[in-house]
């Protein structure tokens, strides 16, 4: 059975306030655009999720909502292993994931995101920028299957589109 995976980079922040926690962070003008962008692209190549999981960070959890509007997903599902963990915890939430769920997109950070994809796919030629999105596919029958064995099929960055 095909599954896909779609990586997708918060959009980007604000650092108006530097008081701020990391976490709490607002996207900026230039992310709720691409944000938006972003999210159109997916739905127009029918790069549709079943199932959204992001990151606690305010600006991971805002690009997550701007897309599920544009992708037409009502729910989605906060993991704090997409804000703190490494590739190895990212495997194992994925490994969680329902065997009912055939496309699954996670928001997350730098650097993590980009290992993480490089490590599946094998490639990445361009730079991971805020709102990139990386979609993998992967012959498995189960999630809790998953492994370094994908196929980079998209990757779609806002400047690109």
């Amino acid at each position: 059975m095909l599954r896909t995976l779609t990586a997708i980079r918060h959009a980007k922040s604000s650092w108006a306030n530097p008081d701020l926690d990391d976490r709490d962070r607002p996207l900026n003008r230039r992310g709720l655009d691409a944000a938006a962008r972003m999210g159109k692209a997916l739905a127009h190549r029918k790069l549709q999720p079943d199932c959204l999981l992001t990151s606690p960070a305010l600006r991971a959890l805002h690009t997550c909502s701007i897309f599920a509007r544009h992708l037409g997903v009502s729910t989605w599902r906060v993991d704090e292993r997409l804000y703190s963990g490494g590739v190895r915890e990212w495997y194992a939430l994925i490994r969680e994931v329902p065997d009912s769920v055939d496309h699954l997109a996670v928001f997350a950070h730098m650097p993590t995101i980009a290992e993480f994809c490089t490590g599946l796919s094998g490639q990445l030629d361009h730079k991971f920028s805020t709102a990139a999105a990386c979609t993998m596919t992967f012959t498995l029958t189960r999630w809790t299957d998953f492994g370094a064995t994908g196929r980079r099929t998209s990757f779609l960055f806002p400047k690109g589109l």
